[in-house]
């Protein structure tokens, strides 16, 4: 019997240190493998969002990702801005406060760029990871508060893109417009370097909600800043250029009214004529009858040369993706004299738009240097730290230096005598050109008139070009010049001229 009883003990006693030596390896070697497979079990990891880069503009001032506030994890894993663990502050892309949405354009459901800026930075400006949250949940699958809980891995972080926008100008363009009930554009440049400062079209629309203006009427999602356009009298700063680089100005030009020629009459806006006018009182009185003769005087190619000089007839945005159109300048192998006479006054099959037309008056600005226009800056942190220029440089002479001081000379007089008159006591000192540009298209049996200015100020230090454009606005003078001259105004009071 005591021989049993020591075999039975020996027996517990193998196996008390059998489960002690598994508990010890459990403990001190394998401790750390099943804590973490346990913890595995109970964590979980949320996407919170995915991370995209952003666009600012010259002063690093954020133009996408607006703060939504706080919000909280419930304890069912859910979202929530009431209770819960409070999460990082959260963003939207497009926020109420959105700026630009043309240029930039939009991304899809998906969160990748297909329109504007966002799909030609789409590459550039895409994490490869989301931003995850990770949380800790019961038995039941409720989150445990008091667990705590860890951002993941910090997501690679993408790279932004600094604009040469500026912000400021560019909310004031798109309120001048609002202000004016008007479908249209407005561009504004910087005269020495031919930056973008301001692109805005008009209506605009909500870039989260683009499914909402597909079947519009108002075309919405349309930038008519990179629209063609009928040009109209603004032209005429072509025409003069033209015809002074050519040495084929009159010393003056009579207008009773109208042109004839066999079969055609072409009428000035001004029935019962201006008389004689020198041509830089032509210019600045918009006098067609005075243009329809130095147009024949120079015949068409030689318009058409100088408007290609200016960069009219291409596409200005050196960047792949953004819809932008060329405007039109005729190539013909034979032009004739009805034709020379249309595009005089930027009739006909004359086509521009409104950053060519801003571009336009650049130039004159410039002294006859026409520049490369950007809107693209750098690729950067969103610190700013720069890490790829992406500016585009090159400079070739439009017009003459002499030329072009004739032209700015033309453009101040037309404000303060012709046409442009309503600017005259602007404290901008704007120098420009009006238009009305006659489109051919009838609407409840009206014909179809854009208006348009272009210009810069101030006249004595240029500092800023810009072109507005109103659709269908009818007078230029009425309906673009006195926006230009709200804009500019506005300019100056956030960048004193001195």
């Amino acid at each position: 019997m005591e021989k049993r009883l020591k075999v039975i003990g020996s027996f517990f006693l193998i196996c008390a240190l059998v489960l002690v030596a598994a508990q010890a390896r459990i403990c001190f070697f394998k401790g750390d493998e099943y804590s973490r497979s346990v913890a595995s079990q109970r964590t979980q990891s949320l996407e919170v969002k995915s991370y995209r880069g952003k666009f600012y503009d010259r002063n690093m001032i954020p133009l996408v990702e607006y703060s939504t506030g706080s919000f909280y994890i419930d304890e069912d894993g859910t979202l929530t801005k009431e209770r819960g663990v409070k999460l990082p502050d959260m963003t939207v892309r497009y926020g109420k406060d959105r700026t630009a949405s043309h240029l930039i354009g939009y991304v899809n459901s998906d969160g990748e760029g297909v329109s504007g800026l966002e799909k030609v930075f789409d590459s550039v400006i895409t994490a490869k990871e989301a931003l995850k949250i990770n949380v800790i949940k019961s038995a039941d699958g409720k989150v445990l508060h008091k667990m705590g809980m860890s951002a993941s891995d910090k997501p690679h972080t993408a790279d932004s893109i600094k604009l040469t926008l500026d912000s400021h100008i560019q909310r004031i363009c798109e309120q001048a417009l609002r202000d004016g009930s008007v479908t249209g554009a407005a561009v504004v440049l910087d005269v020495r370097s031919f930056d973008v400062l301001a692109m805005a079209s008009m209506p605009d629309y909500d870039q989260s909600k683009v499914a909402d203006y597909v079947e519009e009427e108002g075309s919405e999602l349309v930038n008519r800043c990179l629209s063609q356009y009928n040009a109209g009298s603004i032209f005429k700063i072509i025409t003069l250029s033209a015809a002074l680089e050519n040495n084929k100005l009159r010393y003056n030009y009579f207008c009773d009214g109208a042109l004839e020629t066999p079969g055609h009459v072409f009428g000035c806006h001004k029935y019962d004529g201006h008389g004689f006018l020198a041509p830089q009182d032509a210019f600045a009185a918009s006098c067609n009858c005075a243009f329809y003769i130095m147009g024949a005087d120079m015949g068409s190619e030689t318009i058409l040369d100088t408007a290609r000089q200016f960069g009219l007839g291409t596409e200005l945005v050196n960047l792949e993706g953004i819809e932008e159109m060329s405007g039109n300048i005729p190539l013909k192998n034979i032009y004739g004299y009805l034709e020379s006479v249309n595009y005089a006054i930027g009739q006909g099959e004359i086509l521009l738009t409104p950053l060519q037309a801003a571009n336009m008056a650049c130039i004159a600005a410039n002294n006859g240097i026409r520049g490369t226009i950007n809107i693209a800056d750098a690729v950067c942190s969103d610190e700013g730290v720069i890490k790829q220029n992406l500016r585009q440089s090159g400079e070739t002479r439009a017009i003459s230096y002499s030329t072009a001081l004739y032209l700015q000379d033309s453009m101040r007089k037309a404000v303060t005598e012709g046409t442009g008159a309503s600017l005259a006591d602007s404290p901008a000192r704007i120098a420009g050109k009006t238009g009305t540009a006659e489109t051919g298209w009838y609407e409840n049996g009206q014909n179809l008139v854009h208006g348009w200015f272009c210009g810069y100020f101030p006249y004595d230090n240029p500092k800023y070009a810009m072109a507005v454009l109103v659709e269908n606005g009818g007078s230029g003078a009425l309906s673009a010049a006195p926006i230009f001259k709200n804009i500019a105004e506005e300019i100056i009071k956030i960048y004193p001229m001195g």
